[in-house]
């Protein structure tokens, strides 16, 4: 293929679904319609899927006409032969490949992890004791000072300072999106299913200041487009240098489709609030 075709896949790989989406689609979804109305909630999930690649397809048509490249375009796929693997040759491959992306992949996700991970966690109050729960001590972090700081820029999609901690957090890896808001929410229950149970009810629960509620169906779906618009994965971003040769454009692509990804969400959650929702 052309350079400008394999920049294209790779500014919109990022868009397809992946499974660290799932465990923030399912808390969000199982939200909005809980175990009443099963159809609609796998009718959302799939359409969160097609909206993805919708979203990438966009992204594509629009990249083409801004990326010139005047070699033609040329799709040359070799068959495999059809013989019996073997073991040797896939074990080389497999550690070629896991090589790759240790060595040079690895150093970037590690370091980009390192810094969110301190910044949920430190600093600690300069007085711990044990009635203190874990939601107090994280409401020090560096990470929730910025929340708190930049919360203004939150409140468009209809959250507080709490879900942009969540948010912040989800940087380090989307399906800390969840565990960020049981933490902030001070829901201490057992791991799983009776965590996600007892998080959806703290959720139906939590209002701002004034006594409004803060996840409604407009938020909510504010969260979702913003979920599977931005490019949230330090991982990715890693891979994305790794395969570029260059921070410039994994950033700039970390940036638009962030910037892309708020617009986006605050626009739906205007509308739907203007409809009462």
């Amino acid at each position: 293929t052309s350079k400008k075709e394999k920049f294209i896949a790779q500014c919109i790989i990022p868009f397809m679904t992946c499974s660290a989406r799932l465990p923030v689609y399912a808390l969000l979804i199982g939200f909005m319609y809980g175990d009443e109305k099963p159809l609609m909630a796998g009718f959302m999930m799939s359409l969160m899927y097609f909206g993805g690649i919708l979203i990438g397809s966009i992204a594509a048509r629009v990249i083409s006409s801004f990326v010139k490249d005047t070699s033609k375009p040329r799709l040359l796929m070799e068959l495999p032969l059809y013989r019996r693997p073997h073991l040797s040759v896939i074990l080389m491959a497999s550690l070629s490949k896991a090589k790759s992306f240790v060595f040079k992949a690895g150093p970037i996700i590690f370091s980009l992890a390192v810094v969110l991970w301190f910044a949920t966690n430190f600093p600690r109050p300069e007085v711990i004791d044990s009635s203190q729960s874990a939601t107090e001590i994280a409401q020090h972090s560096y990470a929730a000072q910025l929340g708190k700081i930049v919360e203004p820029v939150f409140l468009p999609l209809g959250v507080d300072w709490r879900v942009g901690f969540g948010l912040i957090s989800a940087f380090a890896a989307r399906e800390a999106f969840v565990s960020a808001l049981a933490l902030v929410f001070n829901v201490e229950a057992a791991e799983g299913e009776a965590q996600t149970q007892s998080l959806i009810s703290t959720m139906k629960a939590a209002h701002f200041p004034d006594g409004t509620l803060i996840f409604t169906t407009a938020s909510v779906v504010g969260i979702l487009i913003f979920f599977m618009i931005a490019l949230q994965c330090t991982s990715t971003v890693g891979i994305l240098k790794r395969e570029m040769g260059s921070w410039k454009p994994a950033l700039l692509q970390l940036v638009l489709s962030n910037l892309v990804a708020y617009a986006l969400a605050a626009l739906a959650v205007s509308l739907l609030k203007n409809m009462g929702y």
